[in-house]
């Protein structure tokens, strides 16, 4: 007896049920898994249940699969809603990176109900680099994709964790397609994994640093090369459009950036930005006040955190200032060897005081919301 279609689509919904794994507030599904096999298995079984379980099993793209032009460019592209890109690595038969250089636009441009991105690249040695050059792989290839409902866009660098500035990188000038990828994005998160902060000597950047000013367009800079606050550019390139984005979550991990990155963050997504988590970030120009006292303006936020990230010290070339400014309850700092601790009551007063303004803004934000407040609990440190 043929079971009726409202049927079918209850039980390959349970029997599509999986497991999340989460980064950084973003639900991932996992690839590799029970259900899905059992879903291949399903989608065999007659048409109406090929019709319910394509809309699962084709949901998650991953280029390790090699099904890029078997899903792509069939009629399971409208399907997809994650997209999991692993750069090439260690002699793939499977794929280069003159092949991804190729396909990827093509690939985007076919899945026109993508929500969320994972990119994973490894570049192993600065020659690599230079022939390779991912940041304009992937801005490029976001200029040609029209990313109407990407939401969710997660950027891993691994292998090669600093360069010399100057090492890169021809211009990339964002087009209309970058602007409304960053005016549609709710959650964005860059990290370095392992990756080791550059110390006062040196003259280094990260690979996901570099990415962030391509896709903002903002100069290139080193650690001993202040960058120009760009946000006025920024909003002017966006003046077609609305000049605000919708941004919802910014979290930075593992790398050295100038202060213009977050701080054009902050100021284009003053209205919506609800969490702002920074981890081991350093500023390689500007400083951690001004980009609090822009969170003691949103209306929104109801997290944030700037844990063991560091600035110049005021005045000096050599020394670091670590800050450790985690109000949540149960958190227990974090000290490298070479810090020596101090009270939050011994914070320079301008970062004090704006750190107390920021904290202010959230807990009237989550007393709105009815969450319970965030404590005041931060650290801070300087570098021997």
């Amino acid at each position: 007896m043929d079971l009726p279609a409202e049927i079918i689509g209850i039980i390959v919904a349970y029997i599509a049920g999986y497991d999340a794994i989460y980064c950084f507030g973003v639900g991932l599904s996992h690839i590799d898994s029970i259900p899905m096999h059992d879903l291949a298995s399903l989608r065999l079984v007659n048409k109406t249940f090929c019709y319910f379980a394509s809309k699962h099993f084709f949901r998650i793209l991953s280029w390790g699969g090699g099904l890029w032009d078997e899903i792509c460019y069939s009629p399971y592209a409208v399907h997809v809603r994650q997209m999991h890109l692993i750069g090439p690595d260690h002699g793939s038969e499977r794929m280069s990176w003159e092949k991804l250089t190729i396909q990827l636009p093509d690939v985007l441009s076919c899945l026109p109900h993508l929500e969320t991105m994972v990119v994973h690249l490894e570049v192993l040695s600065t020659s690599d680099l230079e022939a390779i050059n991912p940041q304009r792989v992937l801005v490029q290839s976001f200029e040609k994709a029209p990313l109407l409902k990407l939401r969710n866009l997660l950027v891993f660098f691994d292998g090669l964790k600093a360069y010399k500035a100057g090492t890169l990188r021809e211009a990339v000038t964002p087009k209309k397609q970058v602007t409304r990828l960053l005016q549609g994005l709710r959650r964005l998160s860059l990290q370095s994994p392992d990756a080791m902060v550059p110390d006062t000597w040196t003259k280094a950047q990260s690979l996901a640093a570099d990415f962030l000013a391509c896709l903002l367009n903002l100069p290139e800079t080193s650690a001993t090369q202040p960058a120009p606050e760009a946000e006025d550019g920024v909003k002017q390139d966006m003046s077609q459009g609305s000049s605000t984005l919708e941004l919802e979550l910014l979290a930075l991990a593992e790398l050295a950036v100038p202060g213009s990155v977050p701080a054009t963050f902050a100021t284009l997504a003053t209205q919506s930005l609800r969490h702002f988590d920074m981890h081991r970030v350093l500023l390689v120009s500007g400083n951690w006040c001004d980009i609090l006292l822009s969170l003691s303006h949103m209306p929104q936020l109801v997290k944030f955190r700037l844990k063991r990230c560091k600035q110049w010290e005021m005045g000096s070339d050599r020394q670091l200032i670590c800050v450790n400014l985690v109000p949540a309850p149960g958190v227990k700092a974090e000290v490298d060897e070479c810090d020596y601790e101090a009270p939050l009551a011994c914070l320079p007063l301008e970062l004090g005081l704006a750190y107390v303004a920021a904290l202010r803004q959230v807990n009237v934000n989550r007393s709105s919301a009815g969450m319970t407040p965030l404590w005041h609990q931060g650290k801070w440190w300087t570098c021997q």
